[in-house]
């Protein structure tokens, strides 16, 4: 049976959970691995020498080998740099501060890799595939793909199969016992019938549905039809085209609807026109333009002229206090209520949003049904897609572009591969030449990839010191405060005596002193849903080659990230 072993960095001056994943380079008790994670001493595809006594670590040395002098180059990492490294090292040691080295579990080396590689690879490591944490594991990895789905009640079997184990004689019971206790541990997951849910998630679920048809009953009249003809008469000669005229009717009632389409297909128009019809004959102020994150918050009041922000923001009652929402009891004040980037919102913010908006105000759900469903719990706009009256803009208005960026971003909806053309490329690559490409990168550069795993690497690469964060560093929010919103980027400038980061944000300074450390991520590199709502100059797109987890969805949303230049690269591992 072969070792794999992660070691961990412990003591003075690293960072808690910081490990590198190793693998055997030869047979059982290998006295050297290969390095597949990344931390800061220890570089992906170094080899380290191991003292081992058994299959424990008494020790370890970093070489300057042949291998290693391979592997530095490939990091584009100097020697003078390295050896300084191995000073640092020594000195570490000398103060017992140093390497831990322990077996994997699976949950570990799901950290690095695929989950059905993990799989595999861990099943070599046990002699009993019903092992307590490799069942453990797969239960939590159902629930996780169950929620990567948007599925808030689903079916166990529908899972299973992606599992090694549930084909060894024994593992099914195994799974379905441990799921059980898992479900009945977490009081919010309810089990039965071999079907989990989430029972709070489902009220809200509920809540949405049965709110989303009393409002479809209701026929309050919003502005007459008179007033809307009046509103295209006026501007029939502007440059809209027949769908996004049809589209002002929606103003006619209360009713909810949506409004979808592509990218190019002139969503963001039509919210402008929207606003200039109904402010033709009421206050601006009656109207309120919400997206589910900051950036897009952002970019819809540039391109609207009016103020919009987060769904989080406007529900505050008083900005200035966190504790005090608009509620059913306490609804938005407004008669008119447009939500953009719809297809982000999950169920839980829908409830929040539609508890607090008045049974007679107009909602419109604007959103492309093409992009990525949420990251959390359901998807409420693409169930709406089935129910409300739907507006679909296909009309293309950028076909003229300097870039062939949207005539690709169609064709992958048409099932076709991305091809290289008009500020595009398209190349295959060895995952270790990474980062000969990662060295072109500048301020106006975005690099996606779908592994979390592959993105600290690349951070971890790309960040301007040794430090966890240094002056310099580009890095994106994951909570939402007064200050800041989940997903907002901006570039560090400051970084006082104290450890307070100041970061620039859209050109407001912000800041983060240590207790806030774990609101902030480094950001050179994300996952494609974390880029949803956002745009860049420049896209870098990483793409497993041959992985089914890059589905057409995720591969257009990458796509239509970018402005002026995309670059995919299809790698390969070693």
């Amino acid at each position: 049976m072969n070792s794999y072993l992660v070691l961990k960095a412990t003591g003075k001056g690293t960072k808690s959970g910081r490990s590198a994943v190793v693998v055997p380079l030869g047979v059982k008790h290998a006295k050297s691995i290969r390095v597949v994670g990344n931390i800061p001493e220890l570089y992906h595809g170094m080899t380290i020498m191991l003292e081992l006594k058994g299959n424990i670590v008494q020790d370890y040395k970093l070489v300057l080998n042949e291998k290693n002098l391979k592997a530095l180059e490939k990091a584009q990492i100097n020697t003078e740099l390295y050896a300084a490294i191995l000073e640092r090292h020594t000195q570490l040691k000398k103060d017992n501060i140093g390497w831990n080295a322990a077996k994997l579990t699976l949950d570990d080396i799901y950290k690095v890799f695929p989950f059905d590689e993990a799989d595999k690879i861990h099943k070599k490591m046990v002699d009993n595939p019903t092992e307590k944490t490799r069942i453990e594991a797969i239960n939590r990895k159902i629930i996780e793909m169950a929620r990567n789905r948007k599925k808030i009640a689903y079916k166990i079997e529908e899972y299973l199969s992606y599992f090694n184990a549930v084909e060894q004689e024994g593992a099914y019971q195994h799974l379905m016992v441990s799921l059980k206790i898992l479900c009945l541990q977490a009081e919010r997951y309810r089990l039965q019938n071999g079907t989990v849910w989430d029972k709070e998630l489902k009220e809200k679920e509920g809540y949405v549905a049965e709110t989303i048809k009393k409002r479809m009953a209701l026929e309050y009249t919003l502005l007459t039809a008179s007033e809307i003809r009046s509103f295209i008469d006026r501007v029939k000669d502007s440059g809209l085209d027949k769908e996004q005229i049809d589209t002002l009717w929606c103003l006619k009632t209360s009713v909810p609807c949506i409004i979808t389409g592509g990218a190019g297909t002139g969503k963001t128009t039509v919210i402008k026109a929207l606003i200039d019809c109904y402010a033709m004959h009421y206050s601006r102020d009656n109207i309120l333009l919400v997206a589910p994150t900051g950036r897009a918050s952002r970019r819809l009041a540039e391109k609207t002229g009016m103020p919009a922000s987060t769904i989080h923001k406007a529900l505050r009652k008083n900005p200035e206090d966190d504790f005090i929402y608009y509620t059913e009891h306490n609804p938005l004040p407004h008669r008119l209520i447009i939500v953009d980037e719809s297809s982000m919102i999950d169920t839980a913010l829908m409830y929040d949003l539609l508890s607090a908006v008045e049974p007679t105000s107009k909602i419109i759900f604007v959103g492309d049904h093409n992009q990525l469903y949420p990251v959390s719990y359901g998807e409420p706009f693409f169930d709406f897609l089935k129910e409300l009256n739907v507006f679909t803009l296909t009309v293309n208005h950028r076909q003229d572009e300097e870039t062939d960026i949207l005539r690709e971003a169609n064709n992958v909806l048409d099932g076709k591969p991305v091809q290289s053309g008009r500020g595009i490329t398209v190349n295959e690559i060895k995952i270790n030449e990474i980062g000969n490409i990662l060295h072109t990168a500048d301020d106006n550069t975005q690099i996606l990839s779908p592994y979390n795993a592959l993105n600290a690497e690349i951070n971890a690469y790309m960040k301007k010191g040794e430090d966890d964060f240094n002056v310099g560093d580009k890095v994106m929010a994951l909570t939402n405060t007064k200050e800041y919103c989940n997903g907002d980027m901006g570039y560090i400038t400051k970084i006082d005596e104290n450890g307070t980061i100041a970061v620039d944000i859209d050109g407001t300074s912000v800041e983060f002193t240590r207790a806030r450390y774990h609101d902030l991520t480094l950001a050179y590199a994300v996952t494609i849903h974390k880029m949803q709502g956002n745009e860049s100059d420049r896209v870098i797109v990483f793409l497993p080659k041959g992985n089914s987890i890059v589905d057409k969805r995720m591969l257009y949303t990458a796509v239509t990230r970018a402005r002026k230049m995309l670059e995919i690269y299809y790698y390969t591992e070693e």
